[in-house]
């Protein structure tokens, strides 16, 4: 596999819990030239800690032990040894997008099919779409767009399976984050593509033609 850099053209698809994300990942992932990680968002969650001083050659051990505490890393299934040796063979304090890049990397090797397009699922990228693109100037960013009365219906059966649904909660939860999303894809509508869930379930050829 070609080595990815961060100006690789990855794809990063997001939006509201319950919007078709996941669906979506899949059906990109049907494709033999395309390999979609699974949700992951570890670039986010830690560049609080190191996004200014970076990863010194001290640190590394610390660094991978907090991304195997960020949700969902685990699965990602990586060599932490090989990961770890990585790291250490740049021999400096890494900037925090090399690190990001190594982690990714690691992924996409350990994983590789021949595929020429990669990217990740992270349905909360659409609530940092300016930080993927310091990072990844030149991601491709999907923004699945559902209507809310179905985003909510769809998580009360998710939350009836596991035991309990608070309606007023997630009325207001929903309202507040689909809110959040429509002003984000106005705000960065040149930044991303907007793919609407109902089209992807009754027009999917044309809109797979176009995406791809």
């Amino acid at each position: 596999m070609h080595k990815i850099d961060l100006n690789s053209k990855i794809i990063f698809i997001g939006g509201v819990q319950r919007s078709g994300t996941t669906l979506f990942r899949n059906i990109l992932n049907s494709h033999p030239e395309i390999k979609i990680a699974y949700e992951n968002a570890f670039y986010k969650i830690l560049h609080e800690k190191y996004g200014e001083k970076g990863v010194s050659i001290e640190d590394i051990m610390h660094f991978i032990d907090d991304l195997i505490k960020t949700k969902r890393f685990i699965e990602w299934n990586l060599d932490l040894k090989l990961l770890e040796k990585k790291l250490r063979n740049v021999n400096r304090t890494l900037s925090y997008n090399e690190a990001v890049e190594i982690v990714v990397n690691e992924f996409f090797i350990r994983n590789y099919n021949n595929e020429k397009i990669v990217g990740i699922k992270n349905p909360n990228a659409f609530l940092h779409i300016s930080f993927i693109k310091s990072i990844f100037p030149n991601a491709k960013i999907f923004i699945i767009v559902r209507d809310p009365r179905s985003i909510l219906a769809s998580e009360k059966v998710k939350r009836l399976r596991q035991g309990s649904f608070n309606s007023s909660e997630y009325i207001w939860k929903t309202y507040r984050r689909f809110s959040t999303l429509c002003k984000n894809i106005d705000l960065y509508s040149n930044e991303i593509k907007k793919i609407y869930f109902e089209d992807i379930i009754i027009n999917l050829k044309p809109v797979t033609e176009e995406i791809c």
